[in-house]
This record gives structure tokens, sequence and C-alpha cells, in this order.
């Protein structure tokens, strides 16, 4: 009932395209979370990760329809569609992140262990503060973002717009409650400082590994269409390489600011 609330079709103008799609990944964050918490299961938050992926997956394959539409039947710019695409999941990603930094906000840190248990132990968050969090070296997080795009590029192969969806729903779920949690340990620190220290890693990791995802599924569309040496499978497979080639760029710069931008602001007086 939810999906009734947008239309169906995105708007042309970017600025109106960017609000809906944001608006509708905060929206399903938020009831896809409400949901299984209602019902009381354990890791409610992990839970509604799978339905959030299933929601969002169905607009990550119009965003894909649409690429291939601009591309194969408007003879677009490759730079231009793909563009296109990768920021139209980019604000998903926002979407979904803001919507559970609501909710990690909203419940405090005693309930957000208990909904987003997982998110805790994967980042071994312990009793950090935002101020005396250590951000690890360069090669230590350039190691961790490898591994991670491993598991974006599988899932996003094997099952597609809903691999990638899911594995994007989790990168922002993590996140976020990782980095609310950490404000509210510490609430003496600015917003706005937060803000500078930890926006330039997040936007280059989420726009890496968005990349990457669109790397790997545009590759399993193209072998499972086009048989081998057709020149449309090799001009799909020239895209798959610059996008993961922007997505690994993207990650390293990401570990870069998280190192040297990161703890200098959020230490600083």
């Amino acid at each position: 009932m939810l999906g009734l609330l947008f239309p169906g079709r995105l708007p042309r103008g970017p600025a109106r395209r960017t609000v809906q799609l944001g608006a509708e990944a905060l929206a399903f964050t938020l009831v896809s979370t409400w949901l299984p918490a209602t019902l009381g299961l354990e890791e409610a938050g992990l839970v509604s990760l799978f339905l959030l992926a299933a929601t969002l997956s169905d607009r990550l394959t119009m965003l894909l329809e649409e690429n291939r539409i601009s591309i194969w039947d408007e003879d677009a710019s490759g730079w231009r569609a793909n563009g296109r695409t990768a920021w139209g999941i980019l604000v998903l990603f926002s979407g979904v992140f803001a919507g559970h930094a609501i909710i990690a906000a909203a419940v405090g840190e005693a309930r957000v262990s208990t909904l987003f248990g997982f998110a805790v132990r994967t980042t071994a968050l312990g009793r950090d503060t935002l101020a005396g969090r250590d951000f690890g070296g360069v090669l230590e997080l350039l190691s961790h973002n490898l591994r991670v795009l491993l598991v974006v590029g599988c899932l996003s192969f094997i099952y597609r717009a809903y691999g990638a969806m899911l594995a994007v729903a989790w990168n922002a779920s993590v996140w976020a409650v990782v980095l609310t949690t950490l404000s509210l340990r510490d609430p003496t620190i600015a917003a706005a400082k937060i803000a500078l220290a930890l926006l330039p890693h997040l936007l280059l990791e989420g726009f890496g590994y968005v990349c990457v995802a669109l790397a790997f599924l545009f590759a399993s569309k193209g072998l499972a269409t086009h048989p081998l040496g057709d020149p449309r499978l090799r001009r799909v497979l020239r895209a798959c390489a610059v996008l993961l080639l922007g997505g690994c760029v993207a990650l390293a710069l990401g570990a870069c600011a998280e190192v040297w931008v990161a703890g200098a602001v959020l230490s600083s007086h």
C-alpha cells in the first residue's frame, strides 16, 4: 500500500527525481523496520533489510530498464546514462541511511543493540566514542573495503537487482546505526563538525559501492543476454570495467578521507 503513495514513473527533472527516490527509500526503511520490531522479532533490523531489499529492488529494476532504453534505444552516452543510474542508487542509499539513523536516534543506544545487533557486532563498536574512535590505517581500511567490494560484487552478479539492493541497504544500515550510536555517546560534538568529518568518506565509499554493484550487475545481464564475441557484449563489459575502476578509486579515496579527515576533524578543538 505504501507504494501507492509514490508515482510509478519517476519525474524527468533531476531535483524532483532525487526527492522522490529519497522519500521512497526513507519511507520504506521506516516501515520495513517498524513491522518486524512490532512483532517482537529478534534482530528485527536484520529482518528489515531483506524486506527493504525486496521492496526497493523493484525501483532499482526500473532504473536499470531506464538505463537500457537510454543506451540501446535512444543512443545516449554511457557516461550520462550510467551516471544517472548511479546517482539514483546513491539517493536510495542515502534514504536508507537517513531512515536507519532516525530509528537509531529515536530508540536510543540500549534498544539499538537489540534491533541492530548485527551492526554492533560487525563493527566491534564496544564503548568507542566519536572523538576517541580509532579509524585505523589506510591499508587496513582498503583491505576491509576490498572484502566488502567482493561481497557486493558477488551479490550483484548472482542476484542482480535484489542482491545489489541488499548490499546497498546493508552498508547504509550499518553505517547509520554505528555513526548515530557514536554521536549519541558524545553529544558535545556539534552536528556540523560531525558532518564535516564523516560526509566525505561516506559519500565516496557509498558512490564506490554503487559503481561496483552496477559493474557486476551489468556484467551479469550482459553475459546472459549477448553471446561471446558479440560487439554489444564488448561494449557492456567496457562500461563495466570503467564502473569498476571508478568504484575502486572512490573506495581508495574514501579510505584516505576516513583516516586523514575524520580523525583530524573530530580530534580538533
